[in-house]
């Protein structure tokens, strides 16, 4: 699910969206996180919705994804907490790809680098090692005129 934002006295043309666990700075969700049995199907429905939603708004739209980097949540997230659609148009290897099958095969091959840091990160939150990822902070948010699209 994504969200995009717009101010009250311009619904329709949003400034930003909050892209979950959808699109990330400079990478994409893992479809690997409900496990193998579905992993194919979840890369597919990936693929459309970064191409049929995504890449349909406007360059200047902001993102902010759910994850930073060092999250186990998607293979080689950026630095930045945000982005815009235009910039990860142009350099997100994610939204490169034209067709369902070699978006899928490179999803599903980037996703298992993902599986040891999420293995690391489950184990910390059961009480053994210490994971390397923190979430970021932020400050200052407020969602007081957010509308939802269930992206």
């Amino acid at each position: 699910m994504s969200y995009l934002l717009a101010e009250t006295d311009h619904p329709d043309e949003p400034w930003a969206v909050l892209t979950g666990d959808s699109l990330f700075v400079s990478s994409a969700g893992r479809p690997d996180l409900l496990g193998e049995k579905h992993t194919k199907e979840l890369a597919e429905q990936q693929f459309h919705t970064l191409r049929d939603f995504y890449l349909k708004l406007p360059d200047h739209i902001m993102i902010y994804p759910n994850h930073g980097a060092g999250s186990p949540c998607g293979a080689d997230i950026g630095a930045r907490l945000s982005s815009t659609i235009g910039y990860e148009r142009k350099f997100n290897k994610f939204l490169q790809f034209t067709d369902a099958k070699s978006f899928t095969d490179y999803a599903i091959t980037e996703c298992a680098a993902g599986a040891a840091l999420l293995s690391a990160h489950e184990k910390s939150e059961r009480g053994g090692t210490k994971s390397a990822w923190e979430p970021p902070t932020r400050s200052g948010s407020s969602t007081q005129g957010i509308q939802g699209s269930n992206r």
